[in-house]
């Protein structure tokens, strides 16, 4: 059996939260960088394609994977949940590629960052999960945030802006389900289910109005595919590796990564209402996350009490 590189051993020995921090900070680096193509893309091709070039893309590049655990690939069970997945990533990618072709790159980004408040209402709602009085608290100042940035009344709210809001709806769900998989089924089995059933969905949609990439474009295509199988492994993993509560703060690495590459490749500069909005928000979600910790612990120490 071959030894794993010295690089990789001493990775795979770094304590769990340390290395979730890592996969987290890689993926919103691969994020951002997804952003800005997607929305430099966006002029020429719909987002149905879009979403199809980025998930078929992503789904090719992992067949030598598949290929060689094939038995891992066809052994999965818990359909039920990876199509609630898929739909749920699928939809919410037509609505984030919609709402980066008609926004500001920081700004969707920053209203993007409420996906983790949906989280919590969602838990709520459709779980029947309780929710004490400081979560409740904490998710509130997180909407007031997003206000900040949409600013009803001042700014009319338009369509792009409630297409990033139902973009955190939808990955809410998505993400809920992306670690429930990965604690039995494994990263790159979750990840490649994800791509192919998000691809078999879209090629009917991506069929009307098609418009052939041209030789141009195939670069930022190609680059498109890369970021998006590259943020999705690199999530998936930081998710599996530690509890969320300490792989969020590089989760909000997105924004300035986005703003920078943003500001280099079309003059984009946020305005003060999103770094205000966008502070309120990351605060308030790694509230949450801190809280969830807390409760987790507890609950693992009365268990074994």
């Amino acid at each position: 059996m071959a030894r794993p590189a010295p690089g990789l051993a001493s990775f795979r020995a770094l304590p769990g939260g340390v290395r979730g921090a890592l996969w987290m900070g890689f993926a919103a680096l691969a994020f951002a960088a997804g952003f800005v193509v997607i929305r430099y893309l966006s002029a020429r091709y719909s987002v149905y394609e879009l979403a199809l070039f980025r998930s078929g893309l992503a789904a090719v590049l992992m067949l030598p994977w598949a290929i060689g655990a094939w038995r891992r690939v066809i052994g999965v069970r818990r359909w039920r949940i990876y199509l609630l997945y898929a739909l749920t990533m699928y939809a919410g990618i037509l609505c984030w590629f919609f709402a980066l072709a008609h926004l500001p790159t920081a700004e969707a980004t920053a209203l993007y960052f409420t996906t983790p408040l949906f989280t919590i209402v969602i838990a709520a709602v459709f779980l029947g999960e309780k929710v004490g009085l400081r979560r409740w608290t904490a998710t509130l100042i997180g909407f007031l945030g997003a206000l900040v940035i949409i600013r009803p009344g001042v700014v009319a709210v338009s369509l792009p802006v409630i297409a990033v809001l139902a973009t955190a709806f939808l990955f809410a769900i998505a993400n809920v389900a992306i670690k429930a998989l990965a604690a039995t089924d494994g990263s790159n089995t979750v990840v490649f289910h994800g791509f192919l059933l998000v691809t078999i969905a879209g090629v009917v949609p991506a069929l009307d109005g098609w418009v052939t990439p041209s030789w141009a474009d195939m670069p930022w295509i190609l680059f498109a595919g890369v970021s998006g199988l590259v943020s999705q492994q690199c999530f998936t993993r930081a998710v599996a590796a530690a509890p969320i509560s300490v792989v969020m703060p590089p989760y909000f690495l997105q924004l300035p990564f986005a703003a920078l590459f943003a500001w280099i490749l079309f003059a984009e500069l946020p305005s003060v209402y999103v770094w205000a909005g966008a502070a309120i928000i990351c605060g308030s979600s790694y509230y949450i996350a801190l809280r969830e910790a807390q409760i987790a612990r507890a609950g693992a120490a009365a268990a074994r009490s």
